[in-house]
């Protein structure tokens, strides 16, 4: 979907984090004048007039549903007419549930199609929104409908939380808050985030050799299924940036996809990592989230390290196999998961650092909803 990361996002990340602060604060500039139009420098560098206050909104993004809510506040969602409704309320059923009762109007706005499957811009032009809030999806998969909306002159603003570069983030989270007037929680989520990011890297040993290997695994099908892994993205990208060795790295396609098991134990890697997720209840996949208790998420670990083989990985045999939650892959909060993955990598250098505090304060303080659950776990 995004470029790989390089080799050369981890070395140069204070570079990056120069950049980061200086894009984001131009687009946090304030507006000239109340009730003229907004200019919001989007992800793709684009200068777009909004409406200013802005009254409705379309949202069309895979997984930025809880971002928007944290950048633009539960009152936001009262301007949203339309919304990509199948990522959260059906593949993430339990996590949409519990923000359902913090936002009022959630169940009655209309689904505007799952993007790059079924997006449809003429619903999204049938609903008059002053901005259409749209994932940087690749021309592709959106290019024809994204064109129409621009016929239709409706303002588009695409932003980019899932790529892991601290420019993409910091530049989406402003396009995202100056489009929805949103400038004081903006700016808290900005500073917050850039100092998270700084404090995170900072720790990672520079130097150039790999301190432990990893396999990181979408636990969604169940134990007797390979999922996916990834090469460069997600949990792959993060290994990258904190570096460790993800032992997939070239050995699957840019997009992902299963590792065979024979390359898995010939391998050997130190740390075993799985994705998990509030899947619907039929599904034997890996419970991780909202309203999932630990003995759940530490049964579904076992069913994984029981697999054929795995009792000669030396993670299984030291318990060094972790549940992680597959929805902060796609988020800003990803940050807290990296925590938990550079723990487990360097214990030393995270030993003041509480992941699952972070995210339960970072509910407190921007999201409509009681951190509860389980998000990360460990085999013992």
């Amino acid at each position: 979907m995004h470029r790989p990361l390089t080799h050369s996002d981890r070395i140069g990340r204070r570079q990056v984090l120069a950049a980061g602060a200086g894009l984001a604060a131009t687009a946090l500039t304030p507006a000239a004048a109340q009730g003229q139009p907004r200019i919001v420098i989007d992800v793709m560098g684009l200068h777009v007039p909004v409406k200013h206050p802005v009254e409705r909104v379309v949202l069309a993004s895979h997984y930025a549903h809880e971002d928007f809510t944290a950048i633009a506040g539960p009152e936001g969602w009262a301007k949203v007419v339309g919304m990509t409704r199948e990522p959260w309320d059906d593949w993430r059923a339990a996590t949409y549930a519990e923000y359902a009762k913090g936002i009022p109007n959630l169940a009655d706005i209309p689904d505007v199609g799952t993007l790059g499957i079924e997006f449809d811009a003429d619903k999204v032009i049938a609903l008059k929104p002053d901005v259409v809030l749209l994932d940087a999806f690749p021309d592709s998969l959106i290019g024809n409908q994204l064109r129409a909306l621009r016929a239709a002159d409706i303002p588009v603003v695409q932003f980019d939380v899932q790529t892991q570069t601290l420019v993409r983030r910091l530049a989406s989270i402003a396009a995202i808050g100056r489009a929805m007037g949103a400038d004081a929680r903006t700016g808290e989520l900005v500073r917050l985030h850039e100092a998270l990011v700084r404090d995170l890297m900072g720790r990672i040993p520079a130097d150039d050799a790999f301190t432990k290997s990893i396999y990181a695994e979408l636990a969604e099908s169940g134990p007797d299924t390979i999922g996916f892994t990834d090469s460069e993205r997600l949990w792959g990208g993060m290994a990258v940036q904190l570096n460790a060795l993800n032992i997939a790295r070239g050995k699957v396609p840019d997009h992902g996809g299963p590792l065979p098991a024979d390359e898995l134990l010939a391998a050997d890697p130190d740390i075993l990592f799985f994705a998990g997720s509030t899947w619907p209840e039929y599904s034997k996949g890996l419970r991780v989230g909202y309203g999932v208790d630990l003995d759940t998420t530490r049964a579904g670990l076992a069913a994984y390290a029981a697999r054929p083989g795995y009792d000669r990985l030396k993670a299984v045999r030291a318990g060094a196999v972790h549940a992680i939650p597959h929805e902060l892959a796609w988020s800003l909060r990803d940050v807290y998961a990296m925590q938990y993955i550079a723990k487990q990598l360097y214990p030393e250098r995270f030993a003041d650092v509480d992941p699952t505090k972070g995210l339960a304060d970072f509910h407190a303080r921007f999201l409509p909803v009681p951190f509860s659950g389980t998000w990360f776990a460990s085999l013992r």
